[in-house]
């Protein structure tokens, strides 16, 4: 039953070019590894049943597309090339359109949602007259595709498909998600070249949405690794505070990949080794969520894999940049729009639409943090009944705002989340992250930064930038940094934990002595020029 291409056989328009297809492809690969519509049924057999398992099991559908279905056949829920192409999707099967007399692939607003993805397929044509040369093409793509196909090597082995679910409310990030759209064009490129898979790493603060994104863009694109895809939490910022080891994630994915358990070479090399074997030549999607540092990375980069690989973390990996060529994605706060989309989402529009004020409070407060949102939501979810008025009273509060973005579990609480950051963080970066959060004013300069840490510039540069590769502070202008609003209010909560109120207070009096400084050289500067008929 299970063949590698499954080729449809369907309508007026498409009957006589799937059998060529067939006829060819079978030739040149053998019947067993095409599937040919309903003509590969037995008799006798549940044909619905059999049909869909025939694109489940296969590696790449060849959907013949001709005119009479894009004019018939698209917009009917029950038709079988619109089913079977809906089925590929859903299960990361590869979809190839064969577009035959003249066809034109629609728009994927001209799309049913359930194949809308076909617009971003690549097609091939397949034309009577030039129907050798065409079909050459189309074999040398599926040749590409499988060693079974190019008569390169023996059996392809285990498919691994261990994304978790899409999330199922996501929304925005549409910048961030057309970087990643290019960062797969340049996969493309570069598999043309023998080069190696692009990497990507996702950073941002704690509560950010790093994992939703990424989640949700392998979920867009399954049909662009037919070799599979990986996902493993490496616990790098965990409650339990011990990271996951490669040596015990590349177990994991060799089994995944197909090799016995009891295969597994115990000794680290020749694990790795069978890891790049396994992967060369593959196109395959790894996501190395919640990672930790570049050299918990570096040994799960695979060997010469023709696909991507997406890295979450908190931390700036610059190793990753410098040897692996990895390009940075950080993702920030949610606009003000799609925070509103997130809360009209979550909590329902008719209940929100009654308490328009609530609304634009819960936006306010949570400052478009999307675990603040989440957080928020799920609170107001548990009790339906409640208004939203008393929810935004307690996040009105300054003092117990945190407490109010607790919904109960370690991973719904907004502390618990910036403190697994905090703790990885060396001593001076923690003092001054807390001193941070005492400090006055919207943003901070570098030397106003190192007059409150009661150092010297230079040193206070290196502990700046161990906070801002944590995405704790942001350098949003040149030596000017902030803090998000929440995240503030969490440092100032660890200052008064941690530091003595006599550093607390010889730290606020040095940074004020600062800005006085700075004031008086300001006045000085006017006064004289204006003295000497210089200022107007």
């Amino acid at each position: 039953m299970a063949a590698g291409i499954f080729i449809n056989y369907r309508g007026a328009d498409s009957c006589s070019y799937a059998a060529l297809l067939y006829r060819e492809l079978s030739a040149l690969f053998g019947q067993d590894q095409v599937f040919l519509d309903s003509e590969s049924i037995p008799a006798g057999t549940d044909f619905a049943v059999e049909l869909l398992a025939g694109v489940r099991a296969s590696r790449v559908l060849l959907a013949v597309i001709g005119r009479s279905w894009l004019t018939g056949g698209l917009d009917d829920p029950e038709d079988w090339i619109r089913r079977e192409i809906a089925e590929a999707f859903s299960v990361g099967v590869v979809v190839v359109p064969i577009l035959v007399d003249e066809a034109c692939l629609p728009s994927a607003a001209q799309l049913p949602a359930d194949i809308r993805r076909l617009a971003r397929c690549q097609f091939r044509r397949l034309r009577h007259r030039d129907a050798a040369a065409d079909l050459a093409r189309i074999a040398a793509d599926l040749a590409a595709m499988d060693p079974r196909w190019s008569g390169a090597g023996g059996p392809r082995g285990e498919i691994p498909r261990t994304l978790p679910a899409p999330p199922p409310l996501f929304v925005g990030r549409r910048d961030a998600l057309r970087r990643l759209d290019r960062a797969l064009l340049e996969t493309r490129v570069a598999a043309a070249h023998g080069y190696g898979p692009t990497i990507t790493v996702v950073g941002g603060a704690g509560g950010m949405g790093k994992t939703w994104l990424v989640t949700y863009w392998a979920h867009q694109h399954l049909a662009e690794f037919a070799d599979g895809q990986l996902f493993v939490n490496l616990r790098g910022f965990d409650p339990s505070g011990e990271p996951a080891r490669a040596y015990d994630v590349l177990r994991v994915f060799l089994i995944a990949l197909g090799m016995p358990p009891e295969k597994v070479p115990d000794e680290r090399e020749a694990r790795l080794a069978a890891y790049r074997s396994r992967t060369a030549g593959k196109r395959l999607l790894i996501v190395l969520d919640n990672a930790a540092d570049t050299e918990q990375v570096e040994s799960l980069l695979p060997g010469g894999c023709a696909g991507v690989v997406l890295i979450t973390t908190r931390r700036r990996l610059a190793g990753l940049t410098t040897r692996h060529g990895a390009r940075p994605l950080d993702i920030d706060v949610l606009d003000a729009a799609e925070a509103h989309e997130v809360l009209v989402r979550t909590i329902g529009a008719d209940r929100l639409a009654t308490e328009r004020s609530a609304l634009s409070d819960l936006q306010r407060w949570c400052a478009g943090l999307p675990l603040a949102l989440g957080i928020v939501a799920a609170r107001a979810a548990i009790h339906p009944g409640f208004p939203l008025a008393a929810l935004t009273e307690e996040l009105r509060d300054h003092a117990g705002r945190l407490d109010a973005l607790d919904a109960g579990e370690s991973d719904t609480n907004l502390r618990s989340i910036l403190s697994w950051s905090y703790h990885a963080l060396s001593r001076n970066a923690a003092r001054l992250f807390g001193l941070l959060g005492l400090a006055y004013g919207a943003d901070i300069t570098q030397q106003a930064a190192a007059r409150l840490n009661g150092a010297p510039v230079e040193r206070t540069r290196v502990v700046l930038a161990e906070l801002e590769s944590a995405h704790l502070i942001q350098q949003h202008q040149v030596r000017r940094y902030r803090m998000h609003d929440l995240v503030r209010l969490y440092a100032a909560e660890q200052a008064r934990a941690d530091l003595p109120d006599s550093c607390q207070e010889a730290a606020l009096r040095r940074l004020t002595d600062h800005y006085l400084t700075c004031a008086e050289a300001a006045n000085n500067v006017l006064y004289n020029s204006s003295a000497s008929g210089r200022y107007y």
